[in-house]
């Protein structure tokens, strides 16, 4: 298996609605990164929470990507398992776009878009 050693987006996962001004910081912080080309922030599936999603202009490493995630407030859980995905090989950025709510399939919504 190929090791992957560099990405071109970085996704950060919010639990909750509560998470609101750290997500809103992170958005504009990519926002103003130079490297950034569009950002977005999104109703996850579920509803329940946020996402932002950063289409990057240069490609960064995995350990950046993971540091910068860290670093924004992403979700310890999905860090700690990104993590562990790295090591085995795997990309370390998965989100989840579409879940299964009450027997129906759900996808986030777009609530705001930036480009650089």
């Amino acid at each position: 298996m190929t090791e992957i050693k560099y990405v071109g987006r970085i996704s950060l996962d919010y639990d909750s609605y509560t998470e609101l001004p750290t997500a809103i910081r992170a958005l504009l912080k990519l926002y103003f990164d130079r490297n950034t080309r569009r950002v977005g922030l999104y109703s996850s599936a579920s509803g329940r929470g946020l996402h932002i999603i950063a289409v990057l202009n240069k490609q960064i490493t995995i350990s950046d990507q993971l540091r910068i995630r860290t670093e924004l407030g992403d979700c310890k859980n999905r860090i700690k398992f990104s993590k562990k995905d790295k090591e085995r090989g795997f990309n370390p950025d998965v989100l989840f776009t579409h879940k299964k709510v009450n027997g129906k399939w759900k996808k986030e919504q777009l609530i705001i878009q930036l480009k650089g």
